[in-house]
């Protein structure tokens, strides 16, 4: 049986040489003498080389009885795929549209926390009108083909740094549209993502103009690139993505064998991999596990972030891929049946703030009967650092800022030692900074720390500094930290900051006794996500803030004055999970997260418009809201009598104070307060 393959992409060639290993005859139609000589020698493949007008593809289609044609074609070839379609059309043949995933989610090579920054167009004559109005060097790596139509629009060609392939066509078509020749970097890829950040600095670019050509087509590595040097990535939409209509419907890998074995009767399915999830420890090979060691000798294939291949790569044998989460390595594995013992290799141990746990969780989300993960455990920075201190870490409290927020000083304010594991030397700086604040506020007492740098590796630093030496730190890399802070035992644990610990001003505050009410009435947990509505003087937000330090406190109010105040005393307390917000509800809360608890302590007339809202946003958060006025409790009444809430719950507070007269104390009256408090009862 014979199969037409328009093999112009590497899952083409992939696709010629797993079905000639399942006894199928393939001829692979290939546009170029370069792309002839990728397809390794098969028996079974045959080769024809050229470009084909669809007159002759029914010549070539009339010469074997050929079963079925998949059109392997790149997905950016779209006059290619129309030809293809047409040519199958008019002789009777079943065509199969083997498609690409493109997209920059699932080609990026970095994590979300630190993906660069992406502009999408449609066409290549959209992308070069917005770059004609930004100012910077633009390195193009969209080919040569669109160079007309991209120095047409941009007036300066001399800002045009143009990536392509080394044919005497490429280069004419580059002199041809005014690039000069130091402006041509003429190379065949693939490229990895250190190549692609040396041309962007040597070009001095501010924005790398791409196609959306997904995994194969090297764009992860171009996004890693992008984010490495700051810049904009430019990337055109695969028009493949939201619009098959020209060719049918696309299918993946897996669905193109599925549907060939219905049109053949033979077996090609792919059988079910068991991907090897390895921790791989701080970056040493001395300290890979047995376990680890035997799994990347039995691998044939590993996926990593770009640091850690570059420490396996040393002694390794497999193929390397700088691809490390679920989606990549889906797809990556789909589009290359051959690899049958792949392995994803992660820095430290699997569970210990490891992406590990993500990719497991992914993995198990989508389903995937073709793939199963087994999880090889490594040594952490943790226990390796414990032991080379000569310390016990049992007792410590474990953090992570490394991609994520994390509420340090809040933390060690009440818990000490304090373990912490950094982004990089920016990170250092920032938190030292940090800390010496605190210390400055009487926030912290006394804190100790002991920094240690590429932990493991022949540079290996491990030093005892103090919060403002970490300013001075030198030196990109893997740091890690032990915090002590000498004062933890004595910090207070429940909420009640006195007024005076606020900065304030004309803006009422929610003074201490009530503060402290509001709060045990919200029932706030340790990951709650808090909208302060109407925070005044954000004495609610900081205390919430403290004690969710896990979560998020977003604090509205619409007076500019409020809201400088919040920012001020959220800065005051060193807090990292506050966001402060001049808007008015309920319209600002419309692109916030949804709530896990509510406090709304001014409401300006919208107090059933706002529970609304916060209901429909999460039909289960939980309300607490005070009200001066009788009109005000009035409202509330009918609100809550009017909405979807449960646990309703009315509770009048009078607070007297006691103020020294003379040499007599007299209690002074505040105004009282209702604290309503309720559920929301509807089905989420």
């Amino acid at each position: 049986m014979n199969i037409f393959i328009f093999a112009g992409t590497s899952e083409g060639r992939e696709l010629a040489c797993y079905l000639s290993e399942h006894g199928l005859s393939c001829t692979v139609s290939v546009a170029t003498e370069y792309g002839g000589r990728l397809l390794p020698f098969r028996s079974g493949i045959s080769v024809l080389q050229g470009r084909m007008t669809a007159s002759d593809m029914r010549k070539a289609f009339a010469e074997k009885d050929y079963r079925c044609v998949v059109d392997a074609t790149h997905p950016f070839a779209q006059s290619v795929s129309e030809e293809i379609a047409l040519a199958c059309k008019e002789e009777g043949l079943f065509c199969l549209r083997l498609s690409r995933r493109t997209t920059a989610e699932e080609s990026s090579g970095e994590s979300a926390a630190t993906a660069p920054a992406i502009v999408y167009f449609d066409t290549l004559s959209q992308a070069a009108a917005w770059l004609e109005g930004q100012k910077g060097n633009i390195l193009v790596t969209t080919g040569s083909k669109g160079l007309p139509e991209l120095t047409e629009r941009i007036t300066e060609p001399e800002r045009l740094y143009v990536r392509v392939l080394p044919s005497v066509e490429s280069i004419k078509q580059c002199t041809d549209c005014g690039i000069a020749g130091s402006h041509i970097i003429a190379m065949q890829g693939p490229f990895s993502a250190e190549m692609n950040a040396l041309l962007l600095r040597e070009s001095h670019a501010s924005f790398l103009l791409s196609k959306e050509t997904g995994l194969a087509g090297g764009l992860g590595e171009k996004l890693a690139a992008a984010e490495q040097c700051r810049l904009t990535a430019v990337l055109i939409r695969n028009p493949e993505r939201n619009d098959n209509a020209r060719t049918g419907h696309g299918y993946s890998f897996s669905e193109v064998l599925a549907r060939l074995e219905e049109l053949t009767g033979l077996s090609l399915r792919v059988p079910k991999r068991q991907i090897v999830l390895a921790g791989v420890g701080p970056a040493s090979p001395k300290l890979l596990t047995e376990e680890v060691r035997q799994a990347l000798a039995r691998t044939d294939v590993i996926f990593a972030a770009p640091r850690v291949l570059e420490g396996l790569s040393r002694f390794a044998t497999a193929a390397c891929v700088p691809y490390y989460r679920y989606s990549q390595i889906a797809a990556y594995l789909e589009a290359h049946p051959s690899y049958n013992s792949p392995l994803v290799a992660f820095s430290g141990d699997s569970g210990f703030y490891s992406g590990a746990e993500s990719f497991l969780r992914q993995a198990r989300e989508d389903g995937n009967s073709a793939l199963s993960c087994t999880i090889c455990c490594g040594v952490s920075s943790l226990s390796y650092f414990a032991a080379r201190i000569g310390r016990s870490w049992q007792d410590w409290t474990l953090l992570s800022s490394h991609g994520r927020s994390c509420p340090v000083v809040e933390t060690l304010r009440t818990q000490s030692p304090c373990f912490l594991l950094l982004s990089g030397t920016a990170d250092v700086h920032n938190l030292g900074a940090q800390l010496e604040k605190a210390m400055r506020s009487g926030l912290l007492g006394n804190v100790r720390v002991t920094l240690a740098r590429q932990l493991a590796c022949p540079d290996e630093q491990i030093s005892q500094l103090s919060p403002a030496e970490l300013a001075a730190v030198e030196g990109e890399g893997l740091y890690v930290m032990l915090l002590e802070h000498d004062a933890a035992t004595e910090a207070s644990l429940v909420p009640g900051l006195d007024d005076d610990a606020f900065v304030r001003a004309a803006v009422p505050i929610t003074k201490r006794e009530l503060r402290t009410l509001v709060l045990s009435r919200l029932q706030l947990t340790s990951h709650a996500i808090l909208y302060d509505i109407g925070s005044g003087t954000g004495s609610v937000t900081v205390e919430a803030a403290r004690i969710c330090r896990q979560g998020k406190v977003f604090a509205l109010d619409c007076r500019k004055e409020a809201v400088a105040l919040t920012k001020e005393n959220a800065e005051r307390f060193c807090l990292q999970n506050v966001e402060v917000l001049h808007a008015t509800a309920p319209e600002g809360l419309e692109p916030l997260p949804p709530p896990t608890h509510v406090f709304i302590g001014g409401s300006k007339g919208q107090l059933s418009a706002i529970i609304a809202a916060v209901l429909k946003k999460n039909p289960r958060a939980r309300i607490v809201l005070t009200a001066v006025t009788v009109e005000t409790l009035a409202a509330a009444q009918k609100a809550l009598a009017d909405l979807p809430v449960s646990n309703v719950d009315y509770l009048l507070v009078s607070v007297s104070r006691a103020e020294q007269v003379g040499g007599y104390h007299l209690f002074k009256a505040q105004n009282p307060v209702y604290i309503i408090s309720c559920t929301g009862a509807a089905e989420a």
